[in-house]
Formats: structure tokens, sequence, C-alpha cells
């Protein structure tokens, strides 16, 4: 068994990173996680020293640990990060900070779209910016820290010459109740362009506005595997039962990407019958990985059921008619309205 990571030195580590000529372990990764000041002292001194790809990889393998380990917190070595000389890196620095409400990554991620010299590095920091979009609606952030970030991203929007930047600032504000922000996902749903429909699909599953569920479901079927994916996403992030059926039927995508979307909506939708299907395909998973995502996802579906009785019981206890309410949570109706 490996050594629990707070038990490695960190100088240990250290070294190990500036090996070239020895594949830096996995297990010292973790090591990474709630770095303390000194140890933060130490790595800024040697940090420059490690070569660009060794430190590439590295970020690649925090974000990757960060998404499947939550009791790990990379928070201050990709704060460190986010002032690399090399854009990817900074770019890695922006993704893993997504699930921290940190002021001064808000602060950074505004002078990064701002001044950074690599329009992938301001396209990410727009991104980033989505994070303080969401924490203002829900009034988590200062109201005038609130409207600095929506009017930058806005601005950014309307007279960026990037492509991938507007795309990127026109995503963050999908989580924005602002009127002129519906107009601007409308306008580039109507678009022909496939990178504005996926732009624009992507926003809609941040908005928790239920006026784009029709148009979600059309794209649904649509030839474009991007789309497809994209809408797949957007209707278990709004919940849309409506789009249940296609969901069903991207089950067997021929784009394993456009599949698991698929599957993981349906177990943020849930409704009768949802558990059987996920679990049919749980049986006949040909790899550990399906298998482990399906898992996730039936913990997911029943957590969505769990909380769909809780709030349906809520309502019933104000004096509404349960029976009424019981039909529509668990007979699924291909006619129905989300």
């Amino acid at each position: 068994m490996p050594k629990h990571n707070k038990q490695i030195p960190f100088g240990d580590v250290l070294k190990a990173l500036l090996d070239e000529d020895t594949p830096f372990s996995p297990t010292l990764t973790h090591r990474f996680s709630d770095l303390e000041t000194e140890d933060m002292d130490h790595l800024k001194k040697v940090w420059g020293k490690v070569p660009v790809w060794r430190r590439q990889s590295l970020m690649v393998d925090i974000e990757e640990l960060g998404e499947r380990d939550f009791t790990l917190s990379f928070e201050n070595f990709c704060l460190f990060a986010l002032n690399d000389d090399d854009p990817k890196i900074r770019e890695f620095a922006i993704r893993s900070l997504w699930d921290y409400d940190n002021r001064d990554a808000m602060r950074q991620f505004i002078d990064m779209l701002e001044n950074d010299p690599v329009i992938e590095v301001k396209a990410a920091a727009a991104l980033g910016l989505g994070k303080f979009v969401y924490l203002g609606e829900i009034e988590e952030i200062p109201e005038e820290t609130f409207k600095e970030i929506e009017d930058l991203l806005l601005n950014t929007y309307n007279n960026s010459k990037s492509l991938i930047i507007r795309r990127r600032a026109l995503e963050a504000l999908g989580f924005s109740s602002r009127k002129e922000v519906a107009k601007h996902i409308n306008t580039a749903i109507n678009t022909d362009s496939v990178e504005w429909k996926s732009t624009a699909l992507f926003a809609m599953g941040r908005s928790a506005d239920e006026r784009w569920i029709p148009q979600i479901n059309a794209m649904l079927t649509n030839d474009n595997n991007e789309i497809r994916y994209q809408a797949a996403r957007a209707a278990g992030e709004l919940e849309a039962k409506v789009c249940t059926p296609e969901l069903v039927n991207l089950l067997d995508d021929d784009d394993k990407e456009i599949s698991l979307a698929a599957i993981w909506s349906l177990s943020q939708i849930g409704g009768e019958g949802i558990q059987e299907i996920l679990e049919k395909y749980l049986e006949e998973a040909k790899t550990d990985d399906e298998a482990e995502f399906l898992e996730s996802a039936l913990d997911n579906l029943e957590f969505t059921n769990s909380t769909s009785l809780f709030s349906l019981l809520d309502y019933s206890a104000e004096g509404d008619d349960l029976d009424e309410w019981e039909d529509e949570l668990f007979d699924f109706d291909e006619d129905d309205e989300d």
C-alpha cells in the first residue's frame, strides 16, 4: 500500500518532479493537495526548473484527480499556477479552479480576460467567470461585483474579435437572468453555425429557464454530434421530462460521449422506467469505466427521484391533491410538456 500523501516529505516530491529521466509517480500527485505555506515556498523556488512538458502533465493529472476525488483540494497550487509563463498551464489552472469559490481567482480571471496575451487563456478565463455569474445570481457575491462581471462578459461578447472568446463569454453568461443574455442565446441557436448552436445549448442548460426546452428537444435529433451532445446535457440540466424519449434513443448513439451524456441526463430527470433502463445497460457494460459511470448515474437517479418525491409531499401538505401529483411524477407520457 502506498503511503498516505501527507507522510511523503514534500522535498522528495520536488526531487521526483525535477528528475526528467524517471516517470513521475501518480501517487505523488496527491501531495499537491492542501499545500501549506512552507511547501508552497519550496515549490516556487524550483517550479521554473521543472520542464514545461512535465508541468503540463502534472496539471492534467491534477485536473483529472480533482474531478475524481472531492476530498482533495488543489486550490492553493492552482492559484499559483495561474501565473505560470506557459499558457497551457494557465488554462489548466483556470479549469481546475472551477470547484472553488475563491475571490482571488475571480479577480485573476477578470485580469486574464482583459489582459492575457493568449486567446485560449482569455477564453478559459471568460468561461471560468461563469462560476461567479452563478454565485451572483444566488446572491453569494456583492451585487456590485456581480454587475462588473456581467458587464465585462457582455462587453466581451459584443466586441471581441475572437470567435472562441465570444462563445465562452456567452456560455459563462448562461447563468445570468439579464434579458439581453436570453436575446443573445436565441440569436446563437438560430444561426447556421454549429459552433454557435453548441454554445447556445450550453448556455441554455445553465439558464434554469424552461422556455428553451422545445428547442433543446428538437436538437436531440440533429445530424451533428456536437449539437446532439450539448442538447443531451442541456436537457438534463433543465430536468426536461419531455426530452426523455429522445434521450432514451440516444443511449445507443454511435458517439459514446453522446450516449454517456444521455445516461446522466436521464438520471437528472428521473421518472418511471428509467431505473430499469439504466440497470439493463449496467448489466451489458463492456468495461469497468462504463459500469462505474452507470452505477454513479443510478445513485444520482435515486437522489433525483427521492428529491422529487419530497417536493411532491411538501406540495401535497399545502392542500393539493396528492394523487394528481403522483400521476405526474411517476407516469411518463410522451405527450407531456415539461
